[in-house]
């Protein structure tokens, strides 16, 4: 390749711009509505410099035995510490409800043994991380104290919270055990070192400029937390997908005693071919997602059809140039007994059979493919889409998680008013004769 140069500095050079750009770009990123009269409720109040604060729960109940709720020395003696805690931090909290409220049965669960206080976090909006912040740090120092009283949060924004610390987790585990177990496979498969990198190269540069470009775009579009997930593990499955697909027969057409040269245009219009394909089909099925209409969904394609647009690039731009650059050298580190044996390429029976077999009948073969991914599709016709509860997309031993389960638990089924918003489509003010 003539151009290797331009190809590997303007790859890098895209990576770096997209980092620069989303660090320079930061700010409030755009929200995912929900589907329907809701999600416009939701954009109505959002839009207000004060509108109804986040709610949030506090359980106490006993660790151990029963008994009444204001029998308990312990639960009483629990429940004035919070109150007494949140007073601490004035215009923290609004709609403070306790067991201890005349006329506040409902605090109380049916069986008599936990108590529930319930508030909101106070705003205005700019203010609200910070009262959340001090009155979580409030009911943590009220359970250090009161050891043997089991006194946990939960609510709208800790249960948001535990999702963003289990994505950050993910991440973390990710990068800890992800990449090398894939570098030993690699490793396995190719047999040298330096030609095991490049695969882990080419996706380690595509992920980065992959999120800084969404870092970029939801100031526009919401990407939902746990889609960083999913698009993290797909960019880093179809970066290695592709950079095999080319690599491996690159180095299969130099053992067959070709040039470089001559192996790079082989796999160009064998392999390179293929990898086109495929992520142009992968992109085209991912649109597919946005005819559901739910805004989650935008996101999660915007992010999937980004990152394996980007691998595709990278495996027709940029591997060919390295590759082109390395020459010989890419089987540099080879592996004692597995190095040679790894850049010959053999012909599989099985695989040599099932091809003939579908280039001689490819209307039967392609027919019976169309049926049978009907018939794994069939159940996605009575499939209703939802967002799943932080409770069932977490493990229970998530202190946030087990603490909301708790409170469902003890006070099953209860109520949650319904919102009803009225505000002028002409944008005045909602306080009118009409």
């Amino acid at each position: 390749m003539r151009h290797r140069a331009l190809a590997i500095g303007g790859w890098l050079a895209l990576v770096v711009v997209a980092l620069l750009a989303s660090a320079a770009l930061s700010g409030s990123g755009a929200r995912t509505p929900d589907p329907g009269e809701s999600g416009k409720v939701k954009q109505a109040l959002s839009s207000q410099k004060d509108f109804e604060p986040v709610l949030e729960n506090v359980l106490i109940q006993p660790r151990h035995g029963g008994g009444k709720f204001m029998d308990n020395p312990a639960l009483v003696k629990a429940t004035e510490d919070l109150v007494a805690e949140f007073d601490k931090s004035p215009g923290a909290v609004t709609g403070l409800r306790t067991p201890m409220n005349p006329g506040s049965e409902q605090q109380i669960s049916k069986d008599g043994r936990s108590g529930l206080v319930t508030f909101f976090v106070a705003g205005p909006n700019e203010e609200m991380n910070a009262h959340f912040d001090s009155v979580a740090e409030a009911v943590d120092r009220v359970a250090d104290r009161n050891s043997d009283v089991r006194v946990v949060q939960a609510g709208d924004t800790s249960l948001s919270r535990a999702v963003d610390d289990a994505v950050k987790k993910d991440f973390a585990s990710a990068e800890g055990t992800a990449l090398p177990i894939t570098l030993v496979i690699l490793l396995i498969v190719f047999g040298a070192l330096v030609a095991a990198a490049i695969p882990l190269l080419l996706a380690a540069t595509t992920v980065v400029g992959t999120f800084s470009l969404i870092a970029i775009l939801e100031r526009w579009v919401a990407v939902n937390s746990a889609a960083t997930s999913m698009i993290l593990l797909i960019g880093i499955a179809v970066s290695i997908d592709y950079s095999l697909f080319y690599l491996r027969r690159e180095r299969e057409e130099r053992a067959a005693g070709r040039s470089v040269s001559e192996s790079l245009h082989i796999a160009s219009r064998t392999s390179g071919h293929v990898v086109i394909v495929s992520g142009v089909t992968v992109i085209l099925c991912l649109c597919g997602l946005l005819l559901s209409g739910l805004g989650v969904f935008r996101g999660l394609t915007l992010g999937t059809a980004l990152v394996v647009g980007l691998a595709l690039i990278a495996s027709v731009t940029v591997l060919p140039a390295l590759l082109a650059a390395l020459g010989h050298r890419v089987d540099k580190g080879r592996v004692p007994w597995l190095g040679k044996r790894r850049t010959t390429s053999t012909e599989s029976r099985t695989w040599q059979k099932l091809a003939r077999a579908v280039v001689k009948r490819p209307k039967v073969w392609g027919g019976a493919a169309v049926v049978a991914l009907l018939v794994m599709a069939a159940p996605a016709a009575g499939m209703h889409v939802q967002d799943a509860a932080v409770v069932d997309s977490l493990p229970r031993n998530a202190p946030t998680v087990d603490a909301a389960v708790r409170m469902q638990e003890a006070f099953p089924g209860a109520p949650t008013p319904t919102r009803i918003a009225v505000w002028g489509v002409d944008g005045g003010s909602s306080d009118t004769p009409r």
